[in-house]
Protein backbone atom coordinates (compact mmCIF):
# COMPACT_ATOMS: atom_id res chain seq x y z
CA UNK A 1 0.00 0.00 0.00
CA UNK A 2 1.34 3.41 -0.95
CA UNK A 3 1.37 6.51 1.21
CA UNK A 4 -1.61 8.07 -0.59
CA UNK A 5 -3.77 4.99 -0.01
CA UNK A 6 -2.66 4.89 3.63
CA UNK A 7 -3.69 8.51 4.13
CA UNK A 8 -7.09 7.86 2.53
CA UNK A 9 -7.72 4.85 4.77
CA UNK A 10 -6.65 6.90 7.80
CA UNK A 11 -9.11 9.68 6.86
CA UNK A 12 -11.96 7.15 6.58
CA UNK A 13 -11.05 5.52 9.89
CA UNK A 14 -10.84 8.90 11.63
CA UNK A 15 -14.22 9.94 10.23
CA UNK A 16 -15.71 6.65 11.47
CA UNK A 17 -14.34 7.38 14.97
CA UNK A 18 -15.74 10.92 14.94
CA UNK A 19 -19.15 9.64 13.84
CA UNK A 20 -19.16 6.97 16.57
CA UNK A 21 -18.29 9.47 19.32
CA UNK A 22 -20.89 11.96 18.13
CA UNK A 23 -23.62 9.31 18.00
CA UNK A 24 -22.79 7.83 21.42
CA UNK A 25 -22.30 11.16 23.17
CA UNK A 26 -18.62 10.69 23.98
CA UNK A 27 -17.51 10.05 27.52
CA UNK A 28 -18.69 11.51 30.80
CA UNK A 29 -16.29 13.37 33.01
CA UNK A 30 -17.25 14.51 36.46
CA UNK A 31 -16.45 18.09 37.43
CA UNK A 32 -17.11 19.98 40.63
CA UNK A 33 -16.54 23.31 42.35
CA UNK A 34 -17.97 25.35 39.50
CA UNK A 35 -17.18 29.05 39.89
CA UNK A 36 -18.56 31.92 37.86
CA UNK A 37 -15.51 33.88 36.71
CA UNK A 38 -16.84 36.59 34.40
CA UNK A 39 -19.45 37.82 31.96
CA UNK A 40 -17.84 38.74 28.65
CA UNK A 41 -19.53 39.66 25.39
CA UNK A 42 -22.81 38.09 26.52
CA UNK A 43 -21.12 34.85 27.66
CA UNK A 44 -20.94 33.46 31.18
CA UNK A 45 -17.48 32.07 31.91
CA UNK A 46 -17.06 29.34 34.54
CA UNK A 47 -14.16 27.35 35.96
CA UNK A 48 -14.49 23.76 37.19
CA UNK A 49 -12.30 21.24 39.02
CA UNK A 50 -11.83 17.78 37.48
CA UNK A 51 -10.10 14.64 38.75
CA UNK A 52 -7.81 14.60 35.71
CA UNK A 53 -6.57 17.12 33.17
CA UNK A 54 -9.14 17.75 30.44
CA UNK A 55 -7.96 18.66 26.96
CA UNK A 56 -10.59 19.87 24.54
CA UNK A 57 -10.10 22.20 21.58
CA UNK A 58 -11.63 25.67 22.03
CA UNK A 59 -15.26 25.66 20.98
CA UNK A 60 -15.86 21.98 21.77
CA UNK A 61 -19.53 21.44 22.58
CA UNK A 62 -20.11 20.00 26.05
CA UNK A 63 -23.26 19.12 27.95
CA UNK A 64 -23.19 19.93 31.63
CA UNK A 65 -25.61 17.90 33.69
CA UNK A 66 -26.76 19.43 36.91
CA UNK A 67 -29.15 17.93 39.43
CA UNK A 68 -31.92 20.26 38.29
CA UNK A 69 -31.51 20.60 34.53
CA UNK A 70 -28.85 19.90 31.89
CA UNK A 71 -27.49 22.65 29.63
CA UNK A 72 -25.07 22.94 26.73
CA UNK A 73 -21.85 24.94 26.63
CA UNK A 74 -18.61 25.32 24.70
CA UNK A 75 -15.06 25.05 25.97
CA UNK A 76 -12.56 27.89 26.11
CA UNK A 77 -8.97 27.60 27.37
CA UNK A 78 -8.15 31.31 27.34
CA UNK A 79 -7.56 32.91 30.68
CA UNK A 80 -10.00 35.71 31.33
CA UNK A 81 -8.77 38.48 33.56
CA UNK A 82 -11.29 40.84 35.12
Amino acid sequence: MGFTEYVEQFKWALQDEITAVRSSGGQKTFVSDGRHIADREGLNIYSFTADSELRFPDGTRVDIEELIQPFSAKTCRRLIRA
